[in-house]
């Protein structure tokens, strides 16, 4: 199970029926536990190979209200394959281990342009009420997300950016959503327009320069 359904269940949210976690973000944490964590599906399929695997594993081993419904299945191998095409089929970059903070984003194409890696890597944010939040922050969620519009889980390939004091990377300004089915999407700013990457790991500023509301141990600390 991955860190983030993990805490989930550890705070109660996963079996409680009121609550504000929408499904998507569930279904982002199953397609962790499948890809990265039980490694059931390998990371160089076709669409067709991946769909018929992704299926499998669902009616299997997925969500209990997604097992209920091969259209269920359906849309959500639709949103995984969104995933799987971004973080494991990419040019651009990869996910590995890193050795003391999980999964991370790498660079692989060396000289890769901000615009390159903004496209690979996108997340959407999910509101959630400032109690829930608080639990999930207690319970060292990974990947929160405030402002001061609101608290929010943030999810999808950006979420797998680590964090690092003074990075010169942010996160930039929500975008509006395309409809009221979908979220907010979210991606990175970088504070030097001019500078490329190498092939090196992905790190955000979380906190926008300001000093974490908690005890970092970041590289940079």
């Amino acid at each position: 199970m991955s860190t983030e359904l993990k805490v989930l269940q550890q705070v109660g949210l996963l079996r409680k029926r009121s609550n504000s976690i929408p499904f998507g973000v569930v279904f982002w944490g199953s397609f962790l536990t499948c890809i990265f964590k039980k490694k059931a599906i390998p990371q160089n399929l076709n669409q067709a190979v991946f769909s018929q695997r992704a299926k499998r594993w669902l009616k299997r081993s997925g969500p209990r209200e997604v097992r209920k419904s091969d259209d269920y299945i359906r849309q959500v191998v639709k949103i995984w394959w969104g995933y799987y095409e971004t973080l494991c089929l990419s040019s651009i970059i990869e996910v590995k281990n890193t050795d003391d903070r999980g999964l991370g984003v790498f660079v692989k194409k060396q000289g890769s342009t901000l615009e390159e890696v903004r496209r690979a890597l996108k997340g959407f944010i999910a509101w959630v009420d400032e109690d829930e939040f608080k639990m999930l922050k207690e319970a060292k969620y990974p990947s929160l997300y405030s402002t001061a519009s609101g608290c929010f889980i943030l999810f999808g390939p950006l979420s797998l950016v680590n964090h690092a004091c003074g990075s010169y990377l942010r996160f930039s300004m929500p975008l509006k959503r395309v409809n009221e089915e979908s979220f907010p999407e979210i991606t990175i700013k970088q504070l030097s327009v001019s500078r490329r990457f190498g092939r090196e790991e992905v790190l955000v500023d979380y906190f926008n320069g300001e000093k974490p509301d908690f005890v970092c141990s970041c590289g940079n600390c």
